[in-house]
């Protein structure tokens, strides 16, 4: 498995560009995220009401793990807008084991 996966480059290269795709997609993830908690916890550090408003809900989402968010999360993109939702089913989904050259190696 480790010679046909990773020290192959007709197979490595698949493996990369994967790579490649999640940390783009981790590293807008990242970046939204930071916006929305700097514009949050600044609403929250001036106005009490905002705060008081907005904590338990801050709360409730720190005690969530985060794959019990994904599957709402995919249902509710899904139902809203066909391109996006099939563009994050396709980059969650597993491909076929034909598509997949490591994995039609290893069976």
């Amino acid at each position: 498995m480790l010679q046909v996966g990773f020290l192959d480059w007709d197979n490595f290269a698949p493996i990369l560009r994967a790579l490649w795709s999640s940390t783009k997609v981790a590293m807008i993830g990242l970046g939204i995220a930071i916006c929305i908690g700097f514009v949050l916890g600044t609403l929250m550090s001036q106005a009490k009401i905002v705060e008081r408003a907005i904590f338990p809900f801050a709360v409730t989402l720190q005690a969530i793990p985060i794959l019990a968010i994904v599957p709402p999360f995919l249902l509710l993109v899904r139902n809203r807008s066909d391109v996006a939702g099939r563009g994050l089913r396709d980059h969650f989904a597993f491909p076929d084991h034909h598509e997949h050259p490591v994995r039609a190696a290893v069976g």
